[in-house]
């Protein structure tokens, strides 16, 4: 009966330990949860403050984007401008040039005529 009672004190003993092995256990498990959860919250937030500057830099680069086509259709005009300056200066230029040699013409006509 003694040696029942030994044993059954084992027993006792072991469970006990594994009873508070086990409680022991589950709070570290729920402080890891609760670390776990607090990590989910931080982490969920930097997510949305990500979206929010994403967010900010496509409308950003949409905004940059039609800033480049206006400069772009800008530029093409005023590059059709020139091209169209530069052709009219030069009709302008041999269209003067072209009087002033029918001019010295006529005079050298009228001076050899009248001369």
């Amino acid at each position: 009966m003694v040696e029942c009672s030994k044993n059954h004190a084992r027993a006792m003993e072991s469970m006990q330990a594994s009873f508070e092995a086990e409680a022991r256990a589950k709070v570290e498990a729920l402080k890891s949860k609760k670390k776990l959860e607090q990590d989910i919250v931080e982490l969920e937030s930097g997510l949305d403050n990500a979206n929010r500057g994403r967010a900010e830099a496509d409308k950003v680069i949409k905004k940059l984007q039609q800033q480049i086509k206006d400069i772009e259709a800008v530029s093409q005009s005023v590059s059709h401008s020139a091209q169209f300056s530069t052709i009219h200066c030069r009709w302008y230029r041999l269209s003067s040039v072209s009087v002033c040699l029918y001019l010295r013409r006529c005079v050298r006509l009228s001076v050899w005529k009248n001369g």
